[in-house]
């Protein structure tokens, strides 16, 4: 009975050892066109496109991006604004800036979201617009 038991998983081992072999195989694949940047030229561009929208700041019509659940952290960056600079132009003094979003701030304050985001979105825009 243990040699039927035996036959019966003997299967498994060649499957185990090709799924290894196709794992080290893509390993090995990946690092290669890593290393020799050997991306098909319409992804070169794709990745030329990505750099240039992330090394180039925000316009001030991205401000409608800003969204509730943002924290003011992430707008900051997003923005490239100082880390002080929404903190100052709201007259914000909660210790948990910036790393509190714009919902859960605007319900400690007792104002609306609504209300809240199109501050942010102004200060943003101000801020963006004495930068040019």
């Amino acid at each position: 009975m243990s040699k039927e038991n035996n036959r019966q998983y003997l299967w498994l081992i060649p499957v185990v050892f090709i799924m290894v072999a196709v794992v080290v195989l893509l390993s090995i694949l990946i690092r290669q066109s890593r290393s020799q940047k050997s991306l098909p030229p319409y992804l070169y561009k794709l990745e030329e496109l990505y750099s240039q929208r992330f090394k180039q700041p925000i316009a001030t019509k991205d401000i409608s991006l800003v969204r509730y659940w943002m924290t003011f952290d992430y707008i900051n960056k997003f923005f490239n604004l100082p880390p002080e600079y929404l903190a100052s132009a709201l007259n914000i003094s909660d210790p948990r800036y910036p790393y509190i979003t714009l919902t859960h701030y605007a319900r400690g304050e007792k104002i609306s979201a609504s209300r809240l985001l199109n501050e942010v979105q102004t200060a943003i825009f101000n801020y963006l617009s004495l930068k040019k």
